[in-house]
């Protein structure tokens, strides 16, 4: 057992860990503890360990950043939806090249204080608030995986950001939206996006499949191809309005309802394909153009309108929440602007007699 020095342990394809290490010649290597369990997996590594001389000293590997990215790319790929997956991928791939694929154990706060300094210049603070939080998550699953010492990054500070506006049309803008949409297919799923507060990603991964008109519920579920932002499936109740507009949808111009596969998606080209989503957001966005309406708006606020018009109706947060597909209430909050009128609504209501 000469020569060899352990490196970490990591869960294999099918769930089995394996032990890399390099060998003296420095050539990285692994070996199946063929057990699917963490604690056995510890065992077969202290004795792994205890099978070299006791005079060889410990040499104690540091893992450069290229060197952690593949277990903690197959961690993510697994527990992630794929635009998650892009941002750590993205993380990464700006890491090696700002920090000159340092070994992770060197990646202290004044490190990550240069990377900040670099990639603020290149994108905006949000952006790179997003890639500040990917960074401590890698950083923390290291540890969880054993590619290095505890080492916290508790300390890095995000870039402060003025509170989001969080943009909805009036009743009277959505008028003017609908109306000037020429194509069918883009009236169609602005009218789902306004009817369901679903994302737009959501809403292209809708197949027929996930609607049941006999029950009235639409349904958003993972898939192979697509992830909910938040990993959770929710069942949305159709609507009238929102039973009339699949009606619409299904038949054909003879007025005849089309046979459909579960499988096949309620929005699809020509050439029978599910939309892209960024096509659909460019479509929109040149409507919004056409009406001369500020940039600041985009197809997300279909999604604010809903959850908006919800809360000024008086239904529950709670309900909303569920409706939203949010994991916490404070999200669901923060989504609502509520206007000046409301508010003195909300003063006017208090009397003392």
């Amino acid at each position: 057992m000469k020569g060899r020095i352990y490196m970490f342990l990591s869960k294999g394809y099918k769930g089995y860990y394996y032990l890399y290490y390099k060998d003296e010649t420095g050539k990285r290597r692994k070996i199946s503890t063929k057990t699917k369990l963490k604690s056995e997996a510890n065992k077969f590594f202290r004795k792994f360990n205890s099978a070299k001389k006791p005079d060889e000293p410990i040499k104690k590997v540091q893992l450069r950043i290229s060197e952690v990215e593949i277990p903690i790319m197959k961690y993510v790929v697994s527990n992630f939806t794929k635009s998650t997956q892009e941002k750590y991928s993205l993380t990464f791939r700006n890491l090696k090249r700002i920090l000159n694929d340092i070994p992770v154990q060197s990646v202290t706060i004044n490190e990550i204080e240069y990377y900040k300094s670099v990639r603020v210049k290149e994108v905006n603070p949000v952006s790179c608030n997003i890639e500040i939080r990917n960074i401590r998550a890698i950083c923390n699953l290291s540890i969880k995986l054993g590619l290095m010492d505890g080492h916290s990054l508790k300390g890095i500070q995000q870039f402060k950001i003025p509170q989001k506006e969080y943009l909805s049309f009036t009743d009277s803008e959505v008028e003017l939206i609908i109306k000037n949409i020429e194509d069918k297919t883009l009236k169609w799923i602005v009218l789902i996006g306004l009817m369901t507060g679903c994302r737009l990603d959501e809403i292209c991964n809708i197949q027929f499949g996930d609607i049941n008109l006999k029950d009235r519920i639409l349904r958003i579920r993972n898939k192979p191809n697509f992830k909910t932002k938040t990993g959770r499936i929710r069942n949305i109740p159709i609507s009238n309005d929102l039973y009339s507009l699949i009606e619409s949808i299904i038949k054909t111009d003879d007025n005849i309802i089309a046979l459909y596969t579960d499988d096949d998606y309620l929005f699809r080209n020509k050439r029978n394909v599910k939309f892209n989503k960024d096509y659909i957001s460019r479509s929109f966005k040149k409507v919004l153009r056409k009406l001369n309406m500020a940039e600041k708006y985009h197809f997300h606020c279909l999604r604010h309108t809903f959850i908006t018009k919800l809360i000024k109706n008086g239904v529950p947060i709670n309900y909303v929440k569920e409706l939203a597909g949010h994991s916490q209430i404070e999200t669901t909050l923060g989504y609502v602007h509520i206007v000046t009128d409301d508010l003195r609504k909300a003063v006017d209501s208090i009397t003392f007699n």
